[in-house]
């Protein structure tokens, strides 16, 4: 006790010994300003990290239930939708889709006209939509990712446009795919706003076209430029001697 009178004496008698701490400077101010920002911001990031995880696990579940509930569909219409099955693939079906729709499109190019190829588009389309209507009405959830017909049918249309080569066919894959997953105006419109079958195929169809357009203005560019030619039809040339 005797030492904190004294301690307190010495206060009184030496006040220049307990100054206060100068203010922050303006450089402290804004470092401790962006500390409280950066911080909030972590904290909407794992907020939003969490709900996008959420989403993905009931959208998971979903089709999970979905899966069990369709599994005794009709087997050749499902067939048909997922494309024998590459629909299932679990990375990427919209990519293996379009892949095998260039696989297959590419003889059908060879040994018939461009219009044959587009007219198989249609029809198969037409079938599509008609067999995913008949998939939702059942209880299928809309947008199924394992119905990959609306890729094979979009790729067959850019196809048609392009025609036979191996540029043709790298160029139509690589922009149907670009439109197929940007989605751009109409495009993202039509699988947002349409329902049922029609808006499956409808975004894919429209995708297809304009990746046939802009396939034609790149060809049309390299052509300028020498460096890529306009194939001659492929049935003149298999009758050539």
């Amino acid at each position: 006790m005797k030492d904190f009178h004294s301690s307190l004496e010495s206060a009184h008698k030496n006040p220049q010994d307990f100054t206060l701490a100068p203010p922050p400077s303006e450089e402290e101010l804004q470092s401790a300003r962006k500390f409280e920002q950066q911080e909030a911001q972590n904290e909407q990031d794992l907020r939003e990290q969490s709900i996008q995880e959420t989403l993905q696990d009931e959208r998971k579940q979903a089709e999970f239930d979905n899966q069990e509930k369709m599994q005794h569909w009709d087997k050749k219409k499902w067939l048909f939708l997922s494309l024998c099955y590459v629909g299932h693939s679990p990375k990427a079906p919209g990519t293996f889709g379009s892949l095998v729709g260039v696989l297959i499109g590419l003889p059908i190019l060879y040994y018939l006209h461009a219009s044959n190829l587009a007219m198989l588009a249609i029809l198969f389309g037409l079938i599509g939509v008609k067999w995913t209507n008949e998939y939702e009405s059942a209880g299928g959830i809309h947008d199924d990712k394992r119905i990959v017909i609306d890729e094979l049918v979009g790729v067959w249309i850019t196809l048609s446009m392009l025609g036979f080569g191996m540029l043709e066919a790298l160029l139509a894959f690589a922009f149907f795919r670009l439109f197929d997953i940007w989605k751009p105006s109409i495009i993202g419109r039509i699988d947002r706003d349409i329902k049922g079958g029609l808006g499956v195929m409808g975004d894919d169809v429209v995708a297809g076209f304009f990746a046939g357009l802009l396939g034609l203005i790149v060809l049309g560019i390299l052509q300028q430029f020498g460096l890529w030619e306009l194939p001659l039809d492929i049935g003149t040339i298999r009758e050539a001697p």
